[in-house]
């Protein structure tokens, strides 16, 4: 069997289906609305009469929010039971959907899609550290591979179904999908959390005055292999920040409609769940770091080459073919690098994996400001997003690097 450090007694009463329902319907509605501005932003830079790299500020005054809830999070998670925090996430989330629909301008468009970076660290974080606490460990890689499906089947169809209602031509159409789609899903995300999810004490141990929560952060920045995972966060988020641009640039290079674009992350996301299903299959036999490794680099050449590869042959199926690619192999780096840094320091996983969280965050603003910033300075599309993405890239690599020089794997086979 696998051995770790658990931090709840083995006789401790497994979740309830209905709570894992709940779990998965708070993920769902985090993850509905990130498919809204970087299918869009030509059209929302269009609306408010901004560049689309200054439209893409969207994602990266989210990621700045979710930063500071994390750093909060890391703090006083512990304090907090577990519906509170799924029910403010997910409210965030509805608050920010309502807000940018009534948005007279990008300002305030901006200030009110911070709420998703808010609402998205708050679920996240909750989902991996209850699944680290509540689950037996040969269970645990399933039950993160569920809830990552989850956020990106939320992709699958929330992509379609914008694309198809804002793909009418008019300026402002993005906001349809707002008012028909997003406000609708969300809020019912929002009553499944309200009513499925039991109002139970939470179930994460508590800082005793002999352990001031500062002591949290001193075990785990002095753990070499804790922080090597949270570095490989920081770029791989830094790395994903290419996700944000791929939409734009199918518009932009290729001229590709609303709905088209739709397609590409509706069959990437199917080749995605399928790679994180087959991870959470390989993960307690291959090991978490291996797979992490093993997986990452391929999945982030294929990422980013057909960009480059587009220069020399303009053909828009280049970029699709290995993106597609990258899609199913891309999922299971995702569910390993989950389940390793998870396993880092067990007792601590509410702050650590708030601290992640922190590290996501920067990682995905630092990524969108600089391949942004990239997009200013070259006027040439066809040059600025393949260096764009090379640059995301070649941070997602460095990442890979730092993994396999510092991080370890806790987790043990033991014969019983």
């Amino acid at each position: 069997m696998l051995s770790s450090s658990p931090t709840v007694p083995a006789h401790s009463a497994a979740p309830s289906k209905l709570f894992l329902l709940g779990l998965l319907a708070a993920v769902f509605a985090v993850n509905v609305i990130d498919v809204f501005a970087p299918l869009l932003y030509p059209e929302i830079a269009a609306t408010f009469g901004v560049t689309v790299g200054t439209a893409t500020q969207l994602t990266a005054f989210s990621s700045i929010a979710g930063v500071i809830t994390g750093l909060a999070l890391s703090a006083f998670s512990l304090r907090f039971r577990y519906k509170t925090l799924l029910t403010t996430g997910v409210f965030a989330v509805v608050i920010c959907v309502l807000g940018v629909f009534l948005a007279p301008n990008f300002l305030f468009a901006q200030i009110f899609y911070a709420l998703n970076g808010v609402g998205s660290v708050m679920v996240a974080v909750m989902a991996s550290t209850l699944i680290g606490e509540l689950y037996p460990m040969e269970k645990k890689a399933k039950r993160i591979s569920l809830i990552l499906s989850v956020s990106t089947f939320a992709a699958i169809i929330g992509n379609p179904i914008t694309g198809w209602i804002a793909n009418t031509g008019e300026i402002t159409s993005w906001r349809s999908t707002l008012l028909w789609f997003m406000i609708p899903v969300t809020f019912a995300s929002l009553m499944l959390v309200v009513f499925l999810v039991p109002n139970k004490p939470r179930p994460l141990q508590l800082p005793t005055q002999k352990e001031p929560f500062m002591n949290g952060y001193k075990n785990i920045l002095t753990n070499k292999s804790a922080v090597a995972c949270l570095a490989n966060g920081f770029m791989a988020w830094f790395f994903f920040a290419n996700n944000t641009f791929a939409s734009a640039f199918l518009k932009t290079v290729f001229g590709v409609p609303p709905f088209l674009r739709s397609l590409l992350p509706l069959l990437g996301g199917s080749l995605l769940i399928a790679g994180m299903f087959t991870g959470g299959l390989l993960v307690n036999s291959v090991g978490r770091k291996r797979l992490a490794i093993y997986t990452a680099v391929p999945a982030t050449i294929f990422s980013v080459i057909g960009y480059p590869l587009s220069i020399f042959i303009p053909n828009i199926w280049v970029v699709v073919c290995t993106r597609l690619i990258a899609g199913f192999i891309g999922g299971m780096p995702m569910v390993a690098g989950t389940s390793l840094i998870l396993e880092q320091v067990p007792k601590l996983r509410g702050t650590l994996m708030s601290l992640s969280s922190v590290m996501a965050g920067l990682g995905a603003a630092s990524g969108v400001l600089v391949a942004a910033t990239v997009l200013n300075i070259i006027n040439d599309p066809v040059i600025a997003y393949p260096v764009a993405m090379v640059t995301l890239g070649i941070g997602g690599l460095v990442g890979v690097l730092i993994l396999v020089l510092f991080a370890k794997d806790p987790v043990k086979k033991t014969n019983t």
